[in-house]
């Protein structure tokens, strides 16, 4: 059975702070994509691998990066504005059985978690590696704390996960399809509102009602498109989804603070 290889690197990395990608920050001399791809160079068995990258640093980098040490083919593409759009554009770029995915800015996911992963491909749609909470949760709204959450059935989601390619082919159909669904009931439902506020009297009234139904339309529209991970999308067609043991240093890089525990983890390597 064929698996294609996806690295998200397509993300601005706004929380991370500064104008480079953190995918391209240098973690002992080397960009932190490059420790990513290197987690995976003892595996022959991905017919080829498509790292997505936002436009400007697909043009910066497409042609600069040495791949050799890997076993497989690489290639950069240019993702879309959300992971979900860049996911979907690189599975164009892949025929095979399985996917698996993985995020850019995970430079540490170890050979056990990745075989963990692997290991379930015949016996599920969708594998995903997680951790147990240690930390107590607390739904918060507005400073306040609302409820403190039960953790023992929660758990944090990593990367790589893995995917039979038509489930979730299908899983991104299904999610488009919902999205034009929404667009148009809420579309209707909106603007049956707007043909009443057209009829109020007040301009001010109008106008400003006008402002806050459009706005209120394309914030549930953004809604129903938005997703954090794939696994969410499989979730949401009704398919099991294996949980299997990850690791509490597959970190992923998301503020500049963490390349601090990342450079501690390599030096213990070394």
């Amino acid at each position: 059975m064929s698996i294609g290889l996806v690295i998200t690197a397509a993300g601005s990395g706004n929380r991370f702070g500064g104008a480079l990608n953190k995918v391209f920050t240098l973690l002992k001399g080397k960009p932190i994509l490059l420790h990513t791809l290197s987690c995976f160079k003892n595996y022959d068995i991905f017919s080829n691998c498509i790292i997505t990258l936002n436009q400007s640093d697909f043009l910066e980098y497409k042609d600069k990066m040495d791949f050799s040490f890997l076993p497989f083919p690489v290639q950069f593409i240019q993702g879309g504005n959300t992971r979900q759009d860049s996911v979907m554009l690189a599975c164009d770029y892949l025929d095979t059985d399985y996917i698996l995915i993985h995020d850019g800015a995970r430079p540490n996911v170890s050979e056990n978690v990745i075989d963990n992963v692997l290991n379930e491909k015949e016996l599920s749609f969708a594998t995903i590696p997680a951790i147990d909470l240690t930390d107590t949760i607390k739904k918060v709204k507005r400073g306040i704390v609302q409820e403190t959450v039960d953790r023992s059935s929660l758990c944090a989601v990593q990367t790589p996960q893995l995917f039979y390619s038509n489930v979730l082919q299908l899983s991104y159909f299904m999610q488009d399809l919902v999205f034009c669904a929404s667009n148009i009931s809420s579309f209707v439902y909106y603007h049956f509102i707007f043909i009443a506020i057209l009829f109020n009297e007040s301009f001010l009234f109008r106008f400003f009602s006008i402002i806050f139904v459009n706005v209120c339309y394309f914030r549930e529209a953004a809604k129903a498109r938005t997703v954090t991970d794939e696994a969410t999308l499989i979730e949401r067609l009704g398919f099991d989804i294996k949980v299997v043991l990850g690791d509490r240093t597959n970190i992923k890089v998301t503020y500049s603070e963490d390349l601090y525990f990342l450079d501690f983890l390599k030096r213990q390597e070394s």
